[in-house]
């Protein structure tokens, strides 16, 4: 997990510029959640267990 600090300090314009920069492409998104609900669709708990094990290790 990548973990942003961001300062407001007298540019909350610059800050929300940067906060949605981190934020990656729709499109990108798409595509991983279509693989994790094949995923859990072909695999159910254990495919959850699998993908909550890569997040949190």
């Amino acid at each position: 997990m990548r973990i942003e600090r961001l300062t407001i300090a007298g540019d909350p314009a610059g800050a929300a510029r940067r906060a949605r920069a981190l934020q990656p492409a729709p499109t990108s998104v798409e595509a991983a959640v279509r693989d994790i609900v094949a995923a859990v669709r072909a695999d159910g708990d254990a495919a959850v267990r699998e993908l909550t094990a890569r997040v949190y290790t």
